[in-house]
């Protein structure tokens, strides 16, 4: 049982008006944030979930990036509402409830692969711009200076952004992704101290604009889709380091890309996600997959459905930005989920 943790879920971005699980309103930014209680989920004691509200972003966009570092949520590129590809960069502070602006990359990237090793932000390639052009730049960000540094980009043949990313053993993984019009299966890390890539065995199946993650040092490569927005998939396989081997794991309950992911309380959560049959090609549902049973449930939905990034933070998981929408629709709300 999980008893006594406050854990809360931070989506960003959204409008106020809902039409049964899927987004139906105008695309009008709503200044606040909802959060869920987990306290007694699953074991039949504490308050019921809810979402509560949180600080809408300073600039809203799409197809950004979001990690951990420092305690703070770290909202990186992505789309502007004009469609714009932006360098910016955005820091929550949770007790503070303020956004602040960052230091920006060097350049602007959509779709970019980003992790933390040792205290420092890598992004490892991504879309040079809207037309789906790979880059495989790679930066890293020291908190201490304030400052972006170049590194030693993807090998050639290897770009791709929109692809699933996660940090074990202070390397960066980078799974699949978005080239030359394409998914690929192209699987591999970066390793920060040789500031060299190393190739790993390939994803099982292609696919770009899914959900990557780490649970107790096994990279989860969560849903996805193939090429072209209707191609969403419920695939769900991991990859151990030690054994250097893919295995497949439990479907997601519904095929997905594009959704926030993150880690709270030993299970993996995913909230939205665009998906087929929706009014708008986006959905509100939450999911949580528990390593133990290998089984996912289903947890209340978002209040404002749609796809976008996000990160844990400390005991609360930050999904920031985002599109209320298939395709382009960049909010502004914050939404956060917890005990």
């Amino acid at each position: 049982m999980r008893r006594g943790l406050w854990l809360v879920l931070l989506v960003a971005g959204g409008c106020d008006t809902l039409s049964g699980n899927y987004y139906a309103g105008p695309d009008a930014a709503v200044a606040d944030l909802y959060g869920i209680d987990f306290a007694g989920s699953g074991d039949g004691g504490g308050p019921a979930l809810a979402w509560s509200l949180r600080a809408p972003l300073p600039l809203p966009r799409q197809d950004s990036a979001a990690v951990e570092l420092n305690g703070r949520l770290y909202l990186i590129g992505g789309y502007d509402r004009s469609q714009v590809v932006v360098a910016t960069v955005d820091v929550y502070d949770p007790p503070s409830g303020t956004w602040r602006a960052g230091v920006p990359m060097p350049g602007p990237l959509l779709s970019p692969n980003a992790a933390v090793v040792n205290g420092k932000i890598y992004v490892c390639g991504g879309l040079a711009d809207g037309s789906g052009l790979a880059s495989g730049v790679v930066y890293g960000y020291d908190p201490q200076t304030k400052m972006w540094t170049e590194r030693t980009s993807m090998p050639a043949g290897s770009e791709r952004g929109a692809a699933m990313t996660a940090a074990i053993g202070g390397r960066v993984y980078v799974a699949g992704g978005f080239r030359g019009g394409a998914a690929v299966v192209d699987f591999s890390y970066y390793d920060p101290l040789a500031d060299a890539w190393t190739a790993q065995p390939p994803l099982p199946a292609a696919r770009d604009h899914g959900m990557g993650t780490q649970l107790d040092d096994v990279f989860y490569a969560i849903g996805g889709r193939n090429n072209l927005l209707a191609n969403n998939t419920a695939r769900v396989d991991s990859f151990d380091p030690r054994t250097a081997a893919w295995e497949p794991r439990t479907a997601l309950p519904t095929a997905r890309s594009a959704a926030a992911v993150g880690v709270l309380d030993g299970q993996i959560v995913v909230a939205g996600g665009e998906v087929t049959g929706s009014p708008l090609g986006v959905t509100n549902r939450t999911d949580r997959f528990d390593p133990t049973t290998s089984l996912w449930s289903t947890l209340p939905p978002l209040r404002t459905a749609r796809h976008a990034a996000g990160a844990t933070v400390g005991f609360s998981f930050v999904v920031a930005g985002g599109a209320d929408r298939q395709g382009f629709g960049a909010l502004s709300t914050v939404e956060a989920l917890g005990l």
